[in-house]
């Protein structure tokens, strides 16, 4: 009754304030306190360029996680890790949950993220985009993953989750997704659109284990292509 439980100390490699890090320090906070995450000093565009760390990603993309198992890459494969690891609860509880949990995550990753990942670096002067049109067409897949989602909410007015009827890792990922929609690309007027969207948001953000790494820093109006915004 009094064994010591070990804590399996997790390392982040990231430059700092990376939102996608945050989807594993959410779902530590729901876990079992068997898991510790540490975010330590990273020098984006060199230390990611150097042979060690070329071997564990050769994309030299980050974030990157060291386990004592081996390194995970990809920052929805490193959030679903880490619920294995400390709260596996939120991965589902039946083979059916499990797939709507996968379903979600896959949603955001193929439907949401390809147009945030490409609108939001434009914005931040990071990789900026040299065709208009391009920017237009990002902004429409960004805009079709909104509409399916707040259809989605809008089929079952008692539905408070994305994948199943508790907290889940789709929640999530599409928590972290959402808040980088609102605050770096459209404003007030559009999220008018969504209001099963953001009553989701807010209905999370109520629980601690996301107030304490989101901080809600929505824009007031939409971005152009010829706006500049700051992380």
């Amino acid at each position: 009754r009094n064994k010591k439980t070990s804590i399996m100390s997790l390392i982040v490699r990231s430059y700092p304030n990376n939102r996608n890090v945050d989807k594993a320090l959410i779902v530590n906070n729901f876990g079992d306190g068997s898991v510790k995450i540490e975010v330590p000093p990273f020098a984006y565009s060199s230390d990611n360029k150097t042979p060690a760390f070329l071997a564990k990603n050769p994309l030299g993309k980050v974030p990157l996680m060291e386990t004592p198992e081996g390194t995970i890459f990809e920052s929805n494969a490193i959030a679903r890790y880490v619920a294995r690891k400390t709260a596996p609860h939120l991965l589902g509880t039946s083979d059916i949950e499990m797939a709507h949990v996968d379903q979600w995550i896959e949603f955001y990753t193929h439907e949401l993220e390809p147009g945030l990942f490409t609108v939001v670096p434009h914005l931040l002067g990071r990789r900026r985009l040299d065709l208009e049109a391009i920017f237009t067409l990002n902004m429409q897949k960004i805009t079709n993953g909104l509409v399916a989602l707040e259809h989605w909410f809008n089929t079952d007015s008692t539905k408070q989750f994305a994948a199943t009827n508790s907290i889940t890792v789709a929640d999530i990922v599409l928590c972290v997704g959402i808040n980088n929609t609102f605050e770096f690309v459209f404003g007030e007027e559009t999220r008018k659109k969504y209001p099963k969207i953001v009553a989701y948001f807010d209905r999370l953000m109520t629980m601690e284990q996301f107030s304490k790494v989101i901080k809600k820093k929505w824009r007031e109006e939409d971005v152009s292509f010829t706006s500049t915004v700051t992380y």
